[in-house]
């Protein structure tokens, strides 16, 4: 999405806000399209450094057990 011009960024998250305030559509508490943005690109690496690391098991007891 970040390469993706800015008007038709707007565009698709006005569509995206419209279509996630319907309480038919999804389950969630869900009040504002300003609640939804594209995560920068640092933000994105965070997430995915986390994501590897819980797929691993870095953050299970049984891995601290193991190692020690």
């Amino acid at each position: 999405m970040r390469l993706v011009r800015e008007d038709r960024i707007n565009l698709m998250m006005s569509r995206i806000g419209d279509m996630m305030c319907k309480p038919s559509f999804q389950p969630f508490l869900y009040k504002s399209p300003f609640n939804t943005r594209v995560l920068s690109g640092e933000e994105e690496g965070v997430f995915a450094l986390i994501a590897v690391n819980y797929l691993l098991g870095v953050f299970s007891n049984e891995r601290s057990k193991q190692t020690s």
